[in-house]
């Protein structure tokens, strides 16, 4: 059986992080957001996950790019106005 490409793998894995980094973080706010928590809510082995994503602001970078437009706007400016001041969006 071939392996998916790497670039395929990597897009598979940070579209799950990403996914469930918002779910969590929704959830539990910033605070509560945790790679490994993560990681496993995921199915994804952490230190692969501490690879691509070295730390928690990483994530939320990661999350907030991936936050559909057209999503609930009202719930993402929630989750943001609650994020530490240098991980919140300009403009």
């Amino acid at each position: 059986m071939r392996r998916q490409p790497r670039v395929s793998r990597l897009r598979t894995y940070t579209d799950a992080a990403a996914a469930t980094g918002r779910r969590v973080l929704v959830a539990a706010g910033y605070d509560g957001l945790d790679l490994d928590r993560v990681a496993e809510q995921a199915g994804l082995d952490a230190a692969v996950l501490r690879h691509y994503l070295p730390d928690r602001d990483d994530l939320v970078a990661l999350v907030l790019e991936r936050w559909p437009d057209d999503d609930d706007p009202a719930l993402r400016r929630s989750v943001v106005a609650e994020l530490p001041a240098h991980l919140r969006p300009s403009g």
